[in-house]
């Protein structure tokens, strides 16, 4: 049986940092995917305060040749979220795809008194062409 370290196969990255949104547009990080063939986005979002009567929360890739100028990376986008404490992931194939990716989470509410509630995502690189630094 083959052994391998995983450590040295995948590169966790923040794409969103941990943050309480009271809605709108979440833009995260910008990630160098040089090197990948492959990602898993994961989103998490927490507990809900404010009351509110429902909530959904929208997460997508996003590509760039430069890291300023970025485009909807087309079906890169998780299953919407509507509850709260509950997670999504969405798997990509990049290869063929520019040399930058990140996350734009939307968060939106109905009802409730000023609500809010934590988002963060994190993106697992894969398919490396040599071991993550």
């Amino acid at each position: 049986m083959l052994i391998s370290d995983i450590g040295n196969e995948i590169k966790v990255v923040r794409a969103i940092a941990p943050q309480v949104s009271s809605g709108g547009n979440i833009t995260g990080a910008t990630i160098d995917r040089s090197d990948f063939y492959s990602a898993t986005l994961f989103v998490d979002v927490g507990t809900a305060s404010g009351s509110p009567t429902s909530l959904t929360v929208d997460c997508k890739l996003q590509e760039s040749d430069d890291g300023t100028t970025f485009a909807d990376i087309q079906g890169a986008t998780i299953s919407q979220i509507t509850a709260a404490n509950k997670q999504a992931e969405l798997d990509i194939n990049l290869n063929g795809r520019k040399k930058y990716i990140r996350a734009v989470a939307t968060v939106a509410f109905s009802g409730g008194t000023s609500p809010t509630v934590p988002v963060s995502a994190v993106v697992v690189l894969g398919g490396s062409v040599k071991n993550p630094v």
